[in-house]
């Protein structure tokens, strides 16, 4: 979640350019300005590569998972008492997000001792599975940051 103070920093925006620019002007030979470009790239593209790895995106759903059930609580502690109906409905979304990771968890432990095909296939399975659990994640901080 991003604060009115923060800066956020994407491709499009001119001050990661400029920054980028500035960096790379000040390293005298131009041969090592082609090779601080390589390096990071290949370093912007492992780390990429390791955030989109299962495990990895599974890690970060049960921290988010953890941060929802933090905020369900002081929705609860709070004012939320006259809706009382959508806190619960977010509860049980709650508890079916946490046992879609542990299914996925499940998942992920067999397809380690699959062959190749069947790994593949549920290595599918494990990516349709983190994406639901993802929207539903998302779904209830949306619904718990606006309430």
């Amino acid at each position: 979640m991003l604060d009115s103070g923060t800066i956020y920093l994407s491709l499009r925006s001119p001050f990661l350019w400029h920054a980028i620019a500035i960096a790379l002007s000040l390293i005298p030979i131009i041969d090592l300005r082609y090779g601080a470009i390589a390096v990071a790239i290949a370093y912007l593209g492992l780390y990429a590569v390791h955030r989109m790895r299962p495990s990895s995106r599974l890690e970060q759903l049960d921290d988010a998972i953890k941060i929802a059930a933090e905020l369900l609580s002081r929705a609860i502690s709070q004012a939320c008492s006259r809706n009382i109906f959508k806190v619960d409905e977010i509860r049980r979304e709650l508890l079916e997000a946490r046992l879609l990771v542990s299914q996925i968890q499940s998942d992920f432990l067999e397809a380690h001792d699959a062959s190749w095909m069947n790994y593949l296939q549920s290595m599918r399975a494990i990516w349709q599975k983190l994406n639901q659990c993802e929207h539903q994640v998302l779904t209830m901080f949306t619904y718990l940051a606006h309430h």
